[in-house]
């Protein structure tokens, strides 16, 4: 399995891009060959925007529709960052440990880069496992093994995967 991760800058409200987005793009991505789940996630200033797809080619011919719906739908709202597709390594669904919080765990590797995609139940949950992964990362791997680039804690807007329509507020 392979997943699409889009990051967007965005201008105005972040659950209006994600109505739109799960009124225009979902449908065009159900009717794409592989698709599995879509998830929007949002900070004060960047939209995440993560797809599983059964194969990378699915994931490519995805991410070709997308960049011209968005062209066409969203150009003064959203303005694309980066776009990478790599094997999805490890995937959890909906209730994996509702007692700790996390209702969805996702790691994706492309191009050299480790991509681990979480959802909790609270920022602070989302917070405190940033802290946790930090230290095992210290504790368990060599230094120089793997280095952070950045960690960010927003919102999830959208996720077929979790049950989140744009609006609801997970």
């Amino acid at each position: 399995m392979h997943g699409r991760i889009a990051r967007y800058t965005y201008t105005g409200d972040a659950q209006e891009i994600a109505r739109i987005a799960e009124e225009g793009m979902l449908p065009i991505f159900q009717g794409i060959a592989g698709f599995k789940a879509y998830t929007i996630a949002a900070n004060d200033d960047t939209l995440i925007s993560f797809s599983a797809w059964e194969t990378a080619e699915d994931a490519e011919e995805a991410n070709k529709t997308v960049a011209t719906w968005v062209a066409e739908n969203l150009a003064d709202k959203v303005q694309l960052i980066e776009t990478e597709i790599g094997e999805i390594l490890v995937s959890t669904a909906l209730g994996v440990s509702t007692k700790a919080g996390i209702r969805g765990y996702s790691i994706t590797a492309s191009q050299g880069e480790i991509l681990s995609f979480s959802i909790w139940e609270t920022a602070e949950q989302a917070e405190a496992a940033n802290a946790i992964s930090r230290d095992w990362v210290a504790d368990n791997l060599e230094p120089g093994q793997i280095e952070l680039i950045e960690t960010r804690v927003g919102e999830v807007l959208l996720s077929t995967a979790l049950g989140v329509a744009a609006g609801s507020r997970a």
